[in-house]
C-alpha cells in the first residue's frame, strides 16, 4: 500500500528536482529576448508539479496518513504510470534530437526547451519505480544470476569485438564475393509493440483461464498474419517490377523470375526446363501448384503464397513458448509481421530484399528452420521415438530443397545435443542422429535420382548457382562472368570441372580465400546484430513509422547503438542459458554454422541472412523480456519462466510400432517424390515440331538463317528507348536505347526473346501462345515476326 509518511523524502527530492529543471528551463536563451508562449506553458507545468510535490511533502511530513490502503489496483497503476514517467520522456527527446539533426534546428529546439521536464519526470518516475521495489522486497535472485552469467559471456564478446577493431573483419568491404549490407531491419515503433505486447502478456498470463490457451494463441497468430499481410498491398521493386506495357501487372524479376520460369515450364508439361537442374527445386515446385490452383495472376499467387507464409510467425510463437514462454513467442510472431510490412514498404528503394510477396526462397527456408529447432529442442528435453526423428529428418529435407546449406544444420545438432545428452542417453543421441540423417536422405534421394538421369551423374543443385558461382569467387573474379558448359561436357562433368577450378585457386591463394571467408563470416555476425535499426540520417517525420530510404544500406554507423545491441544479445543469450541451458543456445549455433557455410561461398549480408537472422532477434526479444520482468517487478512477482526446464528428462520412451515408423519414412519419402511427380503432372502443351510443320503454322516464308519457335510467352515488358529496368544489365532488360518486347518463351525451345517494336502492343497477354519467325543472337532469340494467338483473338506484329 501506498503510505504518505514512507515516501517523504521521494516527495521532497521530487520538489527539488522540480526546482532545478524549472531554473534550467529558465536559462535556456530565448529568440526574441521574452519567453514564448510555449515556453510559458512549460513554465507553469513544472510550476504546477513543483507544488504539488511540495504538498505531498508537507502532508507526508505532518502524518497525512495512507492512502489507497483499500485499492491495491491503485498501488499497481501508480507504479505502471511512474514506468511510464521513466521511459517515455527521453525516447521523445531522442526523437527530437534526431529529427533536427536531419531536418533542422526546430526540433532541436523543441528538444533543448523540453528537456528540463523530461528530466523531472523521467527521473521522478524512476524513483518511485526504485522506492516500490526495494520496499516491497523484490526477489532479484533469478536476474542476479542472469547477470552473472552474461558477465561470463560478455568476456568472449569483447575479444571478439577486439579482434574485429584490430583486423577490420567483417567491416571493411572486399571485392572477393558478395559483401552485403544488414537485411530490412526492424523499425524502432515495431520493436516497441512487441515489448508492450510481450509485458502485456506478462502481467496478464496467469489469469487466462482458456483451456487449449496455445490452440488458440495459436490460430489468432496466424490470423493475425494472414489479416495483416493480405491487407497490405504489394509495393513494386525490383524482385516484382513496376506494372508496364503492354499488360501492366507486376512482373517478377531477376531471381524470382528464374523461379517462375522454372514453374512455367513445368504446367506446360516440359518439367523444370529438362533436363536443367533447376535452383531452389522444392519452392520452384510449390510455386508450381500455386500457379495451378490459382491461376496467372500475380496477385492471386501472392495471396496463395502469403497465406501459407503466415505459419511463419506461428512457428516463431511455438519456438519462443519452447524456450521461454507464451510473451516471448508473441514477441517472436508481432517482430515477424511487422518486419514483412517493412521490407515491402521498402522494395522500391532497398537491394536484394525478400519477404512474403516476392517469389523468394528465404521466408520458406525459415519456416522450415524454425520447425526443425523446434523439434531438436523437444528432443533434447526428452526421449523420442524412431518415427519423431524420421520426421525431423524430412524437414530438414526440405529445408535444403530450397535451400542447400540448410543441411549444415547437422554439424551443429550433432555438436549441442551432445552435451546434454552423452551421459545418460548416449545410445539415442547416436540412434537420433542416425535417424535423422536418414530422414534427410529419404527427402533428397528422389530429386538425386532425377538429376542422375538428367545430366549423367549425381548433380545436387543448379550448377549456375551453386558450382559455377563456387568456382568463379574461389578463383577471384568478382564480377558476373560465366564460366559456359563446354560442348558435349554433361551437367555432372561441368559441376567437376568447377569444383576442380574452386580446389585448384584455393591451393594457389588459401590466404586470399580463407581471408574472405573470416572477413563475410563477421560481417554476416555484425549485419544480423543490426537486424535493430541503426540510422544514418531521418528524412522527415513520416519515416519514424515506414522508411523512405535505405538507412540500412547506407554504411551508418553508431557505436553507441551497436555496443546496446551487443549487451541486449549478451543478455539474452544468458536469459536462454540460465533457463535451458544447451537447449537454450541451440538457435544461436545453428545460425554461426549457417553463417559460416554462406562464408565460404564468399557471400554475406542482406537477403542470404533471413532464413536464420530470427534466431537473432529471438535473443534479443529475450533480453528485452528480461529488461521488463525487471522493470515490472515492482507491479508483482513476474515469473521468470513458464515451468523447470533446465534439466534434461531421461524417462524412458516407449518402443516406436512399426506401422508409426514406416508411415514416417513413407511420408518423408513421399514430400521427395512429388518433385519428380510434379515434372509428370501436367500434360505436354507444346509437342516438338519440324519446321516444316512450324512454318506451315505461321503461313509465312523466313529468311536466311531464320528458324521458326512456338510456344508460351510469360511476362511481357516493353521499353521504350532509353529505358529498361534499373539496376541490372541483364541481357534485354537493362537500358537500352532501342525500343524492344521482352518476354520469355517457355515450349520445346526456351529462352528469352527480344523483339524490336517501335511502340507497345495493344494486345499481347501474359501466357499467350506465340509463333515467334526469328534468329539466335548470342543467349537470346531475335524475333522479326510474332503472331500472338489468345483470348479468341490471332494478331500478327512485325513484317
Amino acid at each position: 500500500m501506498i503510505n504518505f509518511r514512507q515516501h517523504s523524502k521521494l516527495f521532497v527530492l521530487w520538489t527539488a528536482q522540480g526546482i532545478v529543471a524549472l531554473l534550467w528551463l529558465l536559462l535556456i536563451p530565448t529568440d526574441a529576448g521574452t519567453y514564448s508562449t510555449s515556453r510559458l506553458a512549460l513554465i507553469l507545468t513544472l510550476v504546477a508539479g513543483i507544488s504539488g510535490s511540495a504538498v505531498l511533502a508537507y502532508k507526508s511530513h505532518s502524518g497525512g496518513g495512507d492512502v489507497f490502503t483499500s485499492h491495491p489496483w491503485l498501488h499497481k497503476l501508480a507504479y505502471l504510470i511512474a514506468l511510464l514517467f521513466f521511459i517515455f520522456p527521453p525516447l521523445v527527446i531522442g526523437v527530437f534530437i534526431a529529427l533536427g539533426n536531419s531536418l533542422g534546428v526546430t526540433y532541436t529546439a523543441y528538444a533543448e526547451r523540453l528537456s528540463p521536464i523530461a528530466f523531472w519526470m523521467s527521473l521522478s518516475g524512476l524513483e518511485w519505480c526504485i522506492w516500490q521495489v526495494i520496499s516491497q522486497k523484490t526477489d532479484f535472485s533469478h536476474f542476479r544470476q542472469i547477470g552473472a552469467t552474461a558477465l561470463k559471456i560478455l568476456l568472449p564478446t569483447v575479444i571478439v569485438i577486439m579482434v574485429v577493431l584490430l583486423t577490420h573483419w567483417g567491416i571493411t568491404p572486399i571485392r572477393d564475393g558478395s559483401f552485403g549490407n544488414p537485411p530490412t531491419p526492424l523499425l524502432e515503433w515495431q520493436i516497441a509493440l512487441a515489448v508492450l505486447v510481450g509485458a502485456v502478456a506478462l502481467l496478464t498470463e496467469r489469469y487466462w483461464k482458456l483451456k487449449r490457451s496455445d490452440t488458440i494463441l495459436f490460430i489468432l497468430v496466424y490470423l493475425f498474419a494472414c489479416i495483416i499481410w493480405l491487407k497490405e498491398p504489394l509495393v513494386p521493386g525490383f524482385f516484382a517490377t513496376p506494372p508496364r506495357a503492354p499488360n501492366f501487372e507486376p512482373y517478377p524479376f531477376s531471381d524470382p523470375l528464374i523461379y517462375a520460369q522454372y514453374s512455367q515450364s513445368a504446367l506446360t508439361g516440359n518439367g523444370f526446363l529438362w533436363p536443367d537442374v533447376p535452383t531452389r527445386p522444392f519452392y520452384v515446385m510449390l510455386l508450381t501448384w500455386m500457379y495451378a490452383i490459382v491461376g496467372q495472376s500475380y496477385f492471386h499467387v501472392v495471396a496463395l503464397q502469403t497465406i501459407l507464409l503466415a505459419f511463419f510467425p506461428v512457428v516463431l510463437y511455438l519456438l519462443g513458448r519452447e524456450l521461454g514462454s507464451r510473451p516471448l513467442g508473441l514477441m517472436l510472431a508481432m517482430l515477424a509481421v511487422l518486419r514483412d510490412l517493412t521490407a515491402n514498404h521498402a522494395a522500391p528503394f532497398a537491394s536484394n530484399y525478400s519477404y512474403s510477396k516476392m517469389f523468394m526462397s528465404e521466408l520458406p527456408t525459415a519456416l522450415f528452420l524454425v520447425l526443425f529447432t523446434i523439434l531438436a529442442i523437444r528432443w533434447m528435453r526428452s526421449p523420442r521415438p524412431i518415427w519423431f526423428f524420421l520426421l525431423m529428418g524430412g524437414v530438414l529435407g526440405v529445408a535444403s530443397l530450397i535451400r542447400l546449406q540448410s543441411a549444415v544444420m547437422m554439424a551443429p545438432l550433432a555438436v549441442v545435443t551432445i552435451f546434454p545428452l552423452w551421459k545418460q542417453r548416449r545410445a539415442e543421441w547416436l540412434v537420433g542422429l542416425l535417424l535423422t540423417t536418414l530422414g534427410l536422405v529419404l527427402t533428397f534421394s528422389p530429386w538425386l535420382i532425377r538429376n542422375y538421369y538428367a545430366t549423367d551423374g549425381f548433380v545436387v543443385d543448379n550448377p549456375i548457382s551453386q558450382s559455377m558461382t563456387f568456382a568463379r569467387r574461389w578463383s577471384g573474379d568478382n564480377g558476373n562472368t560465366t564460366l559456359p558448359q563446354l560442348p558435349h561436357e554433361t551437367t555432372a562433368q561441368y559441376v567437376s570441372r568447377m569444383n576442380g577450378i574452386a580446389i585448384d585457386s584455393f591451393k594457389r591463394e588459401p590466404d586470399r580465400i580463407l581471408s574472405g571467408t573470416v572477413n563475410h563470416f563477421f560481417n554476416n555476425l555484425i549485419s544480423s546484430l543490426h537486424i535493430f535499426p541503426v540510422r544514418d540520417r531521418i528524412e522527415s517525420t513520416f519515416e519514424l513509422v515506414w522508411p523512405s530510404h535505405a538507412f540500412w544500406q547506407a554504411d551508418a554507423n553508431s557505436s553507441w547503438l551497436s555496443a546496446a545491441y551487443v549487451l541486449l544479445l549478451v543478455l539474452g543469450l544468458a536469459a536462454a542459458w540460465t533457463s535451458h541451458r544447451w537447449i537454450g543456445l541451440l538457435p544461436f549455433v545453428f545460425s554461426l554454422s549457417y553463417h559460416a557455410w554462406t562464408s565460404l561461398f564468399l557471400s554475406s549480408g542482406d537477403r542470404f541472412l533471413i532464413p536464420i537472422d530470427w534466431a537473432w532477434y529471438l535473443y534479443y526479444a529475450l533480453g528485452l523480456l528480461t529488461i521488463v520482468k525487471v522493470a515490472l517487478s515492482g507491479i508483482d512477482n513476474i515469473p521468470w519462466s513458464s515451468g523447470s526446464t533446465n534439466g534434461v528428462n531421461n524417462i524412458q520412451v516407449k518402443s516406436s510400432s512399426w506401422q508409426k515408423t514406416v508411415l514416417a519414412a513413407g511420408l518423408v519419402l513421399c514430400v521427395g517424390v512429388s518433385l519428380p511427380l510434379t515434372e509428370l503432372a501436367f500434360p505436354q502443351k507444346y509437342p516438338a515440331l519440324t519446321q516444316e510443320q512450324l512454318s506451315a503454322e505461321t503461313n509465312t516464308s523466313t529468311l536466311a538463317d531464320e528458324i521458326v519457335l512456338y510456344g508460351r510467352a510469360i511476362y511481357p515488358r516493353y521499353y521504350e528507348s532509353g529505358d529498361g529496368e534499373p539496376g541490372t544489365a541483364k541481357l534485354g532488360y537493362s537500358v537500352s536505347d532501342e525500343a524492344r518486347l521482352v518476354f520469355w518463351l517457355v515450349g520445346p525451345k526456351a529462352g528469352l526473346v527480344i523483339f524490336p517494336l517501335e511502340t507497345a502492343p495493344a494486345f499481347f497477354p501474359h501466357t499467350a501462345d506465340v509463333w515467334i519467325i526469328g534468329t539466335m543472337e548470342g543467349d537470346a532469340f531475335r524475333a522479326r515476326i510474332i503472331m500472338v494467338d489468345a483470348q479468341g483473338q490471332t494478331i500478327t506484329y512485325g513484317q
